[in-house]
């Protein structure tokens, strides 16, 4: 499934987020029953999101879950989160990793044949409304992303583990 990265329309205060009210915003993307994974944000006006297929897999307290296009060059990874949840109490949080901890236990990356990377991140929050770490378990959630550029990525993303 190929997913559109068309500019939005943004004006004044419509384009700033609420970070106090990002945690809501996360539920309610995946509590209103987000059946498919996507990506945008206006860091889409200049990176490509456009992807085919995500990939969630797990090792140790490590889970990636990575959105990925195929192209004849071969796979690249559009977005890829990796949440090392050793040190997170995930349950008692509600499933959510928001502000400090975002940013201290997710890591967000790109690798593309340009070359062309994430800024910095400036605060975050992922939310997962389906979590396992162990093969073939259900996974799924939202996240949103303010870049220290002010420009933004949220997405949702829905899949099994592939444990390796």
């Amino acid at each position: 499934m190929l997913m559109s990265n068309k500019p939005k329309k943004r004006c004044g205060a419509q384009n700033r987020l609420n970070w106090k009210s990002l945690p809501l915003l996360v539920w309610l993307f995946c509590a209103l029953g987000c059946s498919s994974s996507y990506l945008e944000g206006s860091i889409g006006d200049d990176l490509s999101l456009n992807f085919d297929y995500i990939r969630i897999r797990s090792q140790d307290f490590f889970m990636a879950v990575e959105f990925i296009r195929e192209s004849v060059r071969g796979s690249e990874k559009v977005c890829k989160l990796v949440v090392d949840t050793e040190e997170l109490d995930l349950e008692s949080s509600g499933y959510a990793v928001e502000n400090e901890q975002f940013l201290q236990h997710v890591e967000l990356s790109r690798t593309t044949y340009e070359n062309d990377v994430f800024p910095e991140v400036k605060n975050g929050s992922l939310n997962f409304e389906n979590f396992g770490m162990n093969g073939n378990d259900d996974v799924g959630g939202g996240f949103l992303v303010l870049f220290k550029d002010n420009r933004t990525l949220r997405g949702a993303f829905y899949g099994s583990v592939e444990a390796f």
